[in-house]
């Protein structure tokens, strides 16, 4: 009988895949949430150890600290990979693991989540180093445009919508970015509450 404390704090969030590693951090066995959750498993992945993929935003000296993690039975979180898929699409992966141990307190490898984390670390490459030629074309538009990501928080905005923020109050128009537009919408009072309303449902 394994132990399962603490488990159950790993899988309280949501993840694509789980799965389990031998006593030589070797993969032995995974499955996705969702039938199309294919993408962290992919053919010649078990019987390799996570630092035999080919993953190339870990250094060295990033591996030495997560295999000393690992000697140590420390439960790691959070640890982010980038590797190509087998359709060569560039995949970002956050792992979340704990030690495994039988009734004798013997170590038996490790289990943990994987929760793909793609779209998130494009949102935040696009609101750190944003693509001066996408910025270029929205700046040169006479309207007030903001990016959103999906839950409406504002990546970017283009001088229309800069000067427009700076020229008028009591508008959506002056939500800087980080900001959730669709909460701002949602929230105003007085005459632009139906209309920011109408603005929120409609995106």
């Amino acid at each position: 009988i394994e132990r399962k404390t603490g488990f159950r704090g790993l899988i309280g969030v949501a993840f694509d895949w789980y799965w389990e590693q031998d006593e030589n951090y070797r993969f032995v066995s995974h499955r996705g949430v969702t039938d199309d959750a294919d993408g962290f498993a992919e053919e010649g992945f078990i019987g390799r150890a996570l630092w035999d993929l080919p993953i190339d935003n870990v250094s060295e000296a990033d591996w030495r600290t997560h295999r000393n993690q690992l000697e140590w039975r420390a439960v790691f979180r959070d640890l982010e990979i980038r590797r190509v898929d087998g359709a060569g699409k560039e995949r970002y992966l956050s792992l979340s693991g704990e030690p495994i141990f039988d009734d004798r307190n013997r170590f038996k490898g490790y289990r943990g989540i994987t929760r793909d984390i793609t779209d998130r670390k494009r949102a935040e490459a696009l609101t750190q180093e944003p693509h001066r030629f996408a910025r270029s074309i929205l700046d040169a538009l006479g309207t007030p445009i903001a990016v959103l990501d999906q839950a409406g928080v504002v990546l970017s905005a283009n001088q229309a919508w800069r000067t427009f923020a700076a020229t008028h109050t009591g508008t959506t128009a002056g939500v800087a970015a980080g900001a959730n537009y669709l909460a701002v919408c949602e929230h105003l009072g007085g005459t632009g509450q139906v209309d920011g309303m109408a603005v929120a449902a409609g995106i």
